[in-house]
């Protein structure tokens, strides 16, 4: 039987601003953290605009205003301030669509710039580069976007690459080293560093904090910026939803209504539901109601239906229907 982990997807989440010293929230103060009915969250504000993939319940995700930290996104940047060393950065709150503004410190001296580069001062964060966000903890992380309207996101569960202390290590871990390379900038107020006269990067700290990345090209102009936000607050867990629906279009029935035999669909039903969810896994919640499940094995198993060596399995459904179940090499299609 699969080994439901029912887990509630706790929105205990803040700005990169959330200590004393930092960006905080008057509805944070002296309230206990919500956590909050599983299903997608929307912005409060576009919920009745968004199609969610065709998954969860919208009316699931207002939160009690009173018992919530901010989730923030959507973040804007004024360098127009009196001062060289000082921006005012801008965000929104995902669950209750509160606003914030705040300025915030730009220098760092040589302590703050290792601490704030480091994995032990990010172990969880956001990141964002254009219209996706992508959520890290310790061990998994959680990436969504919202295209015309249209609310997706993928879940990286027990990964070993795709977390936070992989994301500063592989990143930051060099330059956490170079604060007397990098130049602060009082106009972009910035630190920059220029690679062999081909590239400049920048990084932006708000009040001892990672605020901003940026790497520009110097023979293109072509550009990336990535902001952090919501700084050791995240906690990512597989939605309760996603095991409802698993159950469901994995069940013998529903496969059968899919198109595959009922000896296929009872062999395929009872290894897909016999997986359990405590080891590596990635889901994927697409446009018109797709969900597609990619499972990693450590050790190397027998398929119990041709009989074959795996390492991996994966699924794909499509508003209940599954349109491909795969075991290691083999790809089992409905008729």
């Amino acid at each position: 039987m699969l080994k439901r982990k029912i887990l509630i997807l706790v929105l205990c989440l803040a700005f990169i601003f959330s200590s004393s010293s930092l960006l905080s929230c008057s509805c944070d103060d002296d309230k206990t953290i919500s956590s909050l009915p599983q299903s997608i969250f929307v912005p409060t504000s576009n919920k009745d605009n968004i199609t969610i993939g065709s998954v969860g319940n919208n009316e699931d995700n207002k939160a009690d205003d009173k018992e919530h930290t901010h989730y923030w996104f959507d973040i804007s940047v004024n360098k127009d301030t009196s001062s060289t060393n000082s921006v005012i950065v801008s965000g929104k709150c995902y669950e209750c669509g509160d606003t914030l503004s705040k300025e915030v410190i730009t220098l760092v001296d040589l302590d703050e710039w290792k601490l704030a580069l480091s994995p032990s001062e990010n172990k969880s964060f956001t990141e964002n580069t254009g219209n996706t966000y992508t959520d890290y903890d310790e061990s998994d992380s959680m990436s969504w976007r919202i295209n015309n309207d249209t609310y997706t996101c993928e879940y990286f569960i027990n990964s070993e690459t795709k977390t936070s202390t992989s994301y500063m290590t592989n990143l930051f871990s060099g330059y956490s080293m170079m604060y007397g390379d990098f130049k602060y900038n009082n106009e972009t107020k910035t630190y920059q560093y220029t690679v062999k006269d081909q590239m400049i990067i920048e990084l932006g700290f708000a009040n001892g904090r990672l605020f901003s990345y940026q790497s520009k090209s110097l023979t293109t102009g072509a550009s990336t910026v990535n902001y952090y936000l919501n700084h050791n607050t995240l906690s990512i867990d597989t939605p309760s939803y996603f095991f409802e629906a698993y159950d469901e279009f994995t069940s013998t029935n529903s496969l059968v209504k899919s198109g595959y035999t009922q000896s296929y669909a009872e062999k395929l039903s009872s290894f897909f539901s016999s997986i359990e969810f405590d080891k590596k896994y990635e889901i994927s919640y697409l446009e018109n109601g797709v969900i597609s499940v990619y499972f990693y094995f450590d050790e190397e198993m027998t398929d119990p239906i041709l009989g074959e060596k795996y390492t991996s399995a994966s699924i794909v459904s499509k508003n209940g229907v599954v349109s491909s179940a795969t075991i290691g090499q083999n790809t089992f299609e409905p008729n």
